[in-house]
């Protein structure tokens, strides 16, 4: 949709989407090829970067827009809303399951800590402004997708290429490790090799065919971040380290790792809300989606354009 809407404003090119779509998974096939992070970091670099400079163009223009407003208005807030702002936060933090193939590429294993904490506080200074400067400046006007509220002009533009770029970027990294799991699974080699880019090129033709199906992803965003996303990022790590670290003890020639009580709390508190916050954020995008008006699959209607919600 971002390459639809910056080459229509650009070249008045009214191309279906679903054609778009096509297009976008010839182009980043290819970039899957890549072994693992160590051999494309920088493109993680050019991500960060691409949406760095996206988010400071969207808060100025926002904010000129608000500042132009004779007055805000902000809508109540509700229990379902707040739930369905958890899928969404949570999907926005679904790159946290990329984290054990990033420290398997570090020299130093033992400096992740310190990666992991400045890779959330950068979302978070990302993240925390946008929201912030949207809802404030815009309030009960603010659109699903900020880029939609923005006013026509280089700067929307810019901003569609930017996250283009970023999307582009952050495909391969995403992608990466169900690739590599998968791939130990059928027993491919780590070496680049044929098997290796017909099995990944397979598999963003897969992610083809579901974007095919379900052109209007919007609907689904809540349900894929309230369910699978939340279970990778709060329910399954603290999990699988306790799990982990209690196999180690009693165990000859292993070193052991005794979690102090206080930590063990703090993991099951991560693991019951994720748990709690995960199953009513499913819910409730369930129940959105059941009221929800989906369009037809690309491959019946030949009509599907930019009107499908991003």
């Amino acid at each position: 949709q971002l390459l639809q809407g910056v080459l229509m404003e650009l070249f008045d090119l009214d191309w279906s989407i679903c054609f778009w779509m096509l297009i976008t998974a010839c182009t980043l096939a290819p970039l899957t090829w890549f072994g693992t992070p160590k051999d494309f970091w920088p493109i993680a670099v050019g991500a960060l970067v691409t949406t760095v400079v996206a988010c400071i163009i969207i808060m100025v223009n926002v904010a000129q827009e608000g500042a132009e407003f004779e007055k805000v208005v902000y809508p109540a807030p509700t229990v379902n809303g707040f739930f369905s702002a958890f899928g969404t936060i949570m999907f926005a933090f679904a790159g946290a399951s990329t984290f054990p193939t990033i420290q398997a590429d570090m020299k130093d294993r033992s400096q992740f800590k310190y990666a992991a904490i400045f890779a959330i506080l950068i979302l978070f200074l990302i993240y925390f402004p946008m929201a912030s400067v949207g809802y404030f400046s815009l309030g009960d006007q603010v659109e699903d997708n900020i880029v939609v509220a923005m006013s026509n002009g280089w700067q929307k533009v810019t901003v569609e290429i930017m996250l283009l770029l970023h999307l582009v970027t952050a495909f391969p990294i995403i992608t990466n490790p169900p690739a590599q799991m998968f791939e130990e699974m059928l027993k491919i080699p780590t070496s680049f090799n044929i098997k290796r880019c017909l099995f990944r090129t397979f598999s963003v033709f897969g992610l083809l065919f579901i974007a095919e199906t379900i052109p209007s992803f919007g609907a689904i965003l809540n349900l894929v971040g309230g369910s699978t996303v939340t279970l990778l990022t709060f329910v399954f790590p603290p999990l699988f380290y306790m799990r982990i670290a209690d196999a180690t003890i009693g165990v000859k020639g292993v070193q052991e790792k005794r979690i102090p009580l206080w930590e063990r709390i703090y993991c099951w508190a991560l693991i019951l809300i994720g748990v709690a916050g995960g199953c009513v954020a499913t819910y409730s995008a369930i129940v959105s989606i059941a009221d929800a008006e989906f369009s037809q699959p690309c491959y019946i209607s030949t009509n599907v354009t930019a009107s499908a919600s991003h």
